[in-house]
């Protein structure tokens, strides 16, 4: 669901009129049955969902493999499967990017991570069309069994889900100061300063680390959830994978604070080092990792 605020203005024919502000909640997401697509009303992406979104393709053929054209799509390639496509009388379709897969991921799912009103779904892992940064061989995909992302060598099969409408933007960023960042695009402030932020705690310290810290004037820190925290992951950046704007970052993982569901113990973290900002699930709160906060702004 998504919120929209709307303001009514009531006129008495007074000078002045009374201002009330309701909130309205709407489906983030519409399926439409006879056309099989699915549209995000946030993004504005359409999606595809109608059973072939089960079948597998490898990123590039194994003759492209084995001779080293790893950017070469060309054949029965999940980049030619959405070339070709034609669904609901459209042909644009291309394979998304890990930015715009992961919009649909839904972490409170225990089995399924994908929100209910997608009615097609392999329990499998799902081709995205970045290339992991360093390693041209290998490109993410997202494992829609938890909604957790690897990498994978380009010529195994994996599912796809092809995706039409303009590519999502990289969030626009404001270095407001040396210890905070602004991220315009999605109405946050991040912690940015070296000496606080570079400890690693267990998560329940982390996120009592967030809600005492007080920052540039603000107190209203918070750990950051996992749809927050993988938004400044840089994919086309590696070791570290984050803008080069967050000038302090630590190759460790980092808290998020959403935790893993169908347990009491598991968190979800991102990983800005050597793993290239893969999302992991299998993390105990027990353990100690590193806290970045967050704050509306």
């Amino acid at each position: 669901m998504g919120q929209y605020i709307v303001q009514l203005i009531v006129n008495d024919g007074s000078l002045s009129s009374e201002i009330d502000t309701i909130t309205i909640n709407v489906s983030q997401f519409s399926r439409d049955a006879s056309n099989e697509i699915v549209t995000d009303h946030i993004t504005n992406l359409v999606w595809q969902d109608n059973s072939d979104v089960t079948n597998t393709k490898p990123w590039v053929v194994q003759a492209s493999f084995e001779s080293k054209a790893y950017t070469d799509t060309f054949g029965n390639t999940a980049n030619t499967y959405c070339s070709d496509l034609v669904l609901n009388s459209q042909t644009d379709w291309r394979v998304p990017t890990i930015e715009e897969l992961s919009t649909i991921i839904d972490y409170t799912q225990e089995d399924n991570a994908i929100f209910s009103t997608f009615k097609y779904l392999a329990t499998t892992q799902y081709w995205t069309n970045t290339s992991r940064s360093g390693f041209n061989n290998y490109a993410w995909y997202i494992n829609f069994t938890d909604g957790s992302t690897n990498v994978a060598f380009k010529n195994v099969f994996n599912s796809l889900r092809c995706v039409r409408g303009n590519e999502l933007s990289v969030p626009d960023y404001l270095n407001k100061s040396s210890i905070i960042i602004i991220d315009r695009t999605h109405e946050l402030m991040w912690q940015n300063n070296y000496s606080e932020n570079i400890a690693e705690l267990e998560w329940q310290d982390s996120v009592d680390y967030c809600e005492s810290l007080t920052l540039n004037t603000f107190s209203d820190w918070r750990l950051p959830t996992i749809n927050e925290l993988k938004t400044i992951i840089d994919y086309s950046e590696n070791n570290p994978s984050i803008n080069s704007l967050f000038s302090e970052i630590s190759l460790e993982d980092y808290w998020s604070s959403t935790v893993v569901v169908g347990t009491s113990s598991n968190i979800w973290l991102v990983s800005f080092g050597a793993e290239g900002g893969k999302i992991y699930n299998q993390k105990s709160r027990s353990l100690k990792y590193i806290a970045r906060c967050v704050r509306d702004n």
